[in-house]
């Protein structure tokens, strides 16, 4: 069976789909890439601002903590 080439200055037809679909692929891969870094990116922010959210609640246990040591402290050399 001979390559059909359909007026495409000589291509074969079967070339010229291949070639089409190796675009689409390299096109979707791309876009699939971009889509990955995005969603990277989107967790890291997230991340982040749980971390802030952890270290802030951290601070205030610790201050609490500080407050009630001082207190049981006070009450404990009071009775002495």
């Amino acid at each position: 069976m001979s390559e059909q080439t359909n007026g495409q200055n000589g291509t074969p037809r079967l070339d010229r789909i291949e070639k089409t679909i190796e675009a689409l692929l390299d096109s979707h891969l791309l876009l699939e890439n971009q889509h990955t870094d995005v969603a990277i990116k989107s967790l890291a922010e997230s991340t982040n601002a749980a971390m802030k959210v952890l270290v802030e609640a951290q601070q205030r246990m610790d201050d609490t903590l500080t407050a009630l040591m001082g207190t049981v402290d006070a009450i404990i050399r009071h009775k002495q």
